[in-house]
């Protein structure tokens, strides 16, 4: 590996964001879940949690492409599961909403561990 490469892939490891992921909740259609994969693969989030209340949750990898490579996919079987696993680890959780009350993602402090549930 040349001295650019090894540079350029310590690089992205220190982008990477272990304070932020994201929690899909009934994201079904799985170029949406490939998606949401790659984008987090692309803003350094390197685990995202899903629901996987029937079969396990597919990944279109012809869309997802290598991000599956880097991207851990933690399954839930409930909703409540994923609240309760991720408060219990120190997450404080954002829901992506459009309403009268919403705040601007911009507003947020995401200088803790946020997980944003989609």
């Amino acid at each position: 590996m040349t001295p650019e490469r090894f540079a350029k892939l310590n690089a992205a490891l220190a982008r990477r964001q272990p304070d932020l992921t994201v929690l899909m909740d009934a994201v079904n259609k799985s170029h949406n879940v490939s998606a949401i994969i790659r984008t987090a693969d692309a803003v350094g989030v390197h685990r995202i949690h899903a629901l996987s209340t029937g079969d396990a949750l597919r990944r279109h990898h012809m869309i997802a492409g290598g991000a599956v490579d880097y991207v851990e996919l933690t399954l839930h079987r409930s909703t409540g599961a994923a609240l309760a696993a991720l408060k219990s680890d120190g997450w404080r959780l954002i829901a992506a909403h459009a309403g009268d009350g919403a705040r601007d993602y911009r507003a947020v402090d995401y200088t803790a561990k946020v997980a944003i549930m989609v």
